[in-house]
């Protein structure tokens, strides 16, 4: 593995694939590709002018990374293609820039033009630039899907989004090498998958750095982060079938990816393992046999001869002839020749031998040594002669046998070519039974000394390549070795026993391959059966899984759209089945409540209908749900079209409104008025509706016609009025006359008590008539003056008029007022009564403790509270309290002298101020009694704070 800053800018060019599929692929990438920019057109009508220029620097940055910065994945594997793919480490950074900032259409563009980049200066495939470009359009859609969902958020990080675009651009990287190699289908299959499997990790670098970069870009620049609406559903969530099958199949190609995976590996381990383990029984077959018996018989074969004592003869004849009858008998050596203690030549055999007679200098080294003592025996290396034969020289001492002194030098050369037979055996045995590759011999020094080729002889060799494992039995080495010319090579060494020569066997690693192809052939044809069997089995368990489940959903859209008639047909005893006969059971079950809530709902309906008063029911969001047919009438809407719409819209009554969005408090009931504009009066009680866990889920408010009692209280108010006009006069002759009574004559003790109790009679009589003059005048609006006020300081001067009253009865009269009030517009004088009466009334009603009035701004109104530590009011008084004469019968207010009319003169002043009053009470608990006046009254301009 090497890396290099930048690659050539020269010869750009492609290669043609081998293979006829090649060209298949390259349609079918230029078909995608035209679909692809068509679907994504509109990521390039969007780019505007900073976009494409954006587009154009992201072009030109892929261009120059696409040849930087790169990492050589060679090894000495076998690879079949005809360049080895480099790894730019930043050649997916632009990419995946411009899937993040500009979409899958402009990510697929900028990957297209970095691949051709790629395919012109490094690999030359043609195939590169259009797999390149499925990485772009991968990695964009990834980072651009808009799916929910928590696993498609994930994918949508650039870490991981180019990561799975790498490994899945990956299944399309196999087929350059399957292209761009030649020989059988399944030969070639199996060594582009083993190539392609160690691209794999390079590949999936190249994406993780792209990925890394660009996440950590996004911490300090977010907006390069798209903005994605996750709202379009998953693929898988359409159904529990297509979840399972989403799940279930990318397991299974994995598994059988992982299988096939293992398969071939195996098989090429398994096939190179046999062909080593033929090698190594070839090549020891020789190096423990056949060449240490040719070594071994040689300088045996030359000991024989040198112990005759004819070549010790003082006799030439006798000496050559035993030289040639020795030469003939051995059939061993192609040479023998006699040599004295000086060297000088005596005999020779055959006499005139076409190279003549010249020693070689390995054969003089040896002759020295055994002239010099140091041995007996002796070999030389190989060497050639002057006719160019490549020969070994033994050589043996003549001794005489009494004195053991040195007679002479025998010498006998052998052939190493293929006119030895024993050579030529040895050669031909070491030759792979596979009739491919190729056996040898070196010796010693490294040379090659025996080889089939002749013209490689006495050529250095040496081993190189990677050294593979093998097993302990074997006792030479094997490598793996790939040449210049790209072929590579099985290699086994071994040490010739007893020898310091070596064997030597290349084998070729399509012979590995065609093994490995006839190992995996059956074992992957059982494996896609196998696939295909499981593959079905599963689809088939699936769909049987999911039909039940699939018809529970059928039945539950029926059920949610109201039809209770279909029965569920699921049946069975495992969890699925019981679920089916549960479901059935609550359809039974469902369809007679409904059946049942029907006929309430019918009978509730004929209730409604005919009665007289007229019912609203609103929601918890204020939205009208019910209105009863005397509603209709009343203010005259029609239900249908009302329905569902919010209170103000279906009905335009201000007082309604305020009627359902009034805050009950402690009551449970909320009572109004409602005027309707034909004149009619109808008295509303709202109610609010509660669930079994005390939560609000609307409101409904009950109104009767109160028309007639209004035109018959009026008429009694007019009554009142003008009677209590005629009785004023009356009521002042006779207080005149009782006060005088005096002065006739002196009174005694009885009649003084007399005339003291028609006094307090008459001056209860003024105070009731007074009061019924005032709230005829406050009803008629007579004498009211709206103007600017001051609220705190009315509620000052109140509080201190009565201070006085709540100490007699050892009251605490407490006031609370924020610092800073707004004026509003409102009748002093009224307004200062209101308050009044509302303070006077606490006292009255208060045995002991406090009496706290509070003063507070809420909303556009100033709120006047009292509150009081006394007997408080049942609910059942709270809702006639402002009624005019009522007054709460109850042994304890016995004693309490008014005349029921404070409250009822309260209210009248807070409706002539567009206010309201109410009362929050609980019995023992005390009261507070709330007087409401908007800071501003319809058409008069907003008071200034003084």
């Amino acid at each position: 593995m090497s890396f290099y800053w930048v690659g050539p800018w020269k010869d750009p060019y492609f290669i043609l694939p081998v293979r006829t599929e090649g060209y298949l692929f390259a349609i079918l990438y230029i078909i995608i590709l035209v679909f692809v920019f068509y679907h994504w057109r509109g990521d390039f009508r969007r780019l505007g002018g900073k976009g494409c220029l954006l587009l154009l620097g992201l072009i030109l940055a892929t261009v120059l990374l696409s040849n930087a910065f790169k990492l050589h994945p060679a090894t000495d594997e076998a690879v079949l293609v005809p360049t080895r793919p480099d790894l730019p480490l930043l050649g997916g950074l632009s990419t995946l820039l411009a899937a993040s900032l500009l979409g899958a259409g402009p990510a697929t563009l900028v990957a297209l033009v970095g691949g051709a980049v790629r395919g012109l200066f490094e690999s030359h495939l043609i195939l590169r630039p259009f797999e390149i470009a499925i990485f772009g359009l991968l990695v964009g859609f990834l980072i651009r899907q808009s799916y929910a969902g928590r696993l498609f958020s994930i994918l949508r990080q650039p870490i991981i989004a180019s990561l799975l675009a790498a490994l899945l651009a990956w299944t399309v990287f196999f087929w350059s090498f399957y292209v761009y190699a030649a020989g059988p289908a399944m030969y070639v299959y199996i060594s582009s998958f083993a190539a392609a499997i160690g691209y794999l990790p390079f590949l999936l670098l190249e994406g993780l750095i792209a990925g890394l970069i660009v996440q950590a870009l996004l911490l300090p620049f977010p907006r390069l982060k798209p903005v994605i609406e996750a709202q379009q559903t998953p693929p898988y969530g359409y159904s529990l079938n297509r979840r399972l099958l989403f799940f279930v199949v990318p397991l299974i190609l994995a598994f059988i990816l992982a299988l096939f995976y293992v398969v071939n590996v195996k098989a090429i381990q398994v096939a190179t393992g046999q062909t080593i383990a033929q090698m190594a029984r070839d090549a020891q077959n020789m190096a423990e046999e056949r060449i240490p018996i040719f070594l071994l018989y040689g300088q045996a074969t030359l000991q024989g001869l040198a112990r005759n004592e004819d070549l010790q003869s003082e006799s030439y004849e006798v000496r050559q002839d035993r030289l040639e009858k020795d030469g003939r008998s051995s059939a061993f050596f192609r040479q023998l020749f006699l040599l004295d203690n000086n060297l000088v030549l005596l005999n020779i055999y055959p006499e005139s031998p076409p190279e003549g007679l010249a020693l070689s200098s390995e054969e003089v080294a040896s002759i020295i040594k055994i002239i010099g003592g140091e041995a007996t025996s002796q070999r030389t290396s190989a060497y050639r002669l002057p006719t160019g034969e490549l020969v070994i020289s033994f050589i043996e001492r003549l001794e005489d046998e009494a004195t053991g002194e040195l007679r002479g030098i025998l010498v006998g050369r052998a052939d190493l070519g293929e006119s030895n037979p024993t050579m030529r055996g040895i050669l031909a045995g070491l030759q792979p039974a596979t009739g491919e590759g190729l056996g040898f011999v070196v010796d010693e020094r490294g040379y090659i000394i025996a080889h089939p080729d002749p013209s490689l002889l006495l050529s250095s060799w040496t081993a190189e390549g990677s050294r593979l494992p093998s097993s302990d039995s074997l006792p030479g080495e094997a490598y793996q070795h790939t040449d210049e010319n790209g072929r590579t090579h099985l290699i086994y060494h071994t040490r010739v026993l007893g020898q310091p020569w070596s064997v030597v066997i290349m084998v070729p690693y399509e012979v590995v391959m065609d093994l490995a192809v006839n190992i995996s052939v059956p074992l992957l044809i059982l494996l896609a059966l196998m696939t295909l069997a499981v593959t079905t089995l599963i689809l088939l368990i699936i769909s049987h899984l999911t039909r039940p489940l699939q018809m529970l959903a059928e039945a539950s859209g029926h059920i949610a759209r109201g039809d209770l008639t279909a029965q569920v047909k699921v049946s069975g005893e495992d969890e699925v089945g019981r679920l089916g006969a549960a479901f059935e059971q609550m359809r039974v079950k469902l369809k007679e409540s409904f059946e049942a809530i029907e006929r309430e709902r019918g009978r509730l309906k004929a209730i409604l209908d005919s009665t007289t008063d007229a019912i609203l029911v609103t929601d918890s969001q204020g939205r009208l749900i019910l209105a009863n047919p005397a509603a209709e009438h009343a203010f005259g809407i029609k239900a249908a079209e009302v329905v569902t719409r919010p209170l103000r819209q279906a009905i335009a009554n201000e007082s309604l409104a305020q009627l359902f969005t009034r805050p009950a408090g402690d009551q449970k009931a909320v009572v109004e008025e409602i005027p309707l504009p034909d004149g009619r009066t109808l008295y509303a009680s709202a109610a609010t509706i509660t669930d079994g866990d005390g939560r609000t889920i609307g409101r409904v408010a009950v109104m009767r016609d109160i028309t007639a009692l209004k035109e018959l209280d009026a008429m009694k108010d007019e009554f009142v009025a003008t009677v209590s006009h005629d009785l004023r006069s009356p009521l002042t002759f006779m207080r005149g006359y009782v006060t005088m009574i005096p002065t006739a004559g002196e009174l005694n003790e009885k009649q003084q008590e007399f005339v003291a109790r028609i006094l307090r009679g008459i001056d209860q009589m003024s105070e009731l008539i007074d009061d019924l003059l005032s709230i005829g005048r406050i009803e008629a609006g007579v004498g009211i003056e709206m103007a600017p006020c001051e609220v705190g300081h009315l509620v000052r001067m109140v509080v201190a008029e009565l201070s006085g009253r709540a100490e007699a009865k050892n009251l605490k009269l407490q006031l609370e007022l924020p610092p800073d009030l707004p004026p509003i517009i409102g009748d002093e004088t009224l307004i200062k009564r209101a308050v009044a009466n509302l303070v006077d009334n606490a006292i009255k009603y208060t045995p002991e403790g406090s009496v706290t009035v509070r003063v507070r701004e809420k909303d556009s109104y100033l709120v006047v509270s009292v509150s009081d530590t006394g007997i408080g009011i049942a609910p059942a008084d709270q809702i006639r309290l402002f009624e005019k004469f009522y007054r709460v019968k109850r042994r304890d207010t016995i004693r309490i002298k008014g005349t029921g009319l404070g409250l009822a003169i309260v209210k009248s002043i807070a409706e002539k101020h567009n206010g309201k009053a109410w009362v929050e009470s609980k019995l023992g608990e005390g009261s507070t009694f709330h007087l409401a006046l908007p800071k501003e009254q319809p058409g008069s301009h907003k008071p200034e704070r003084s």
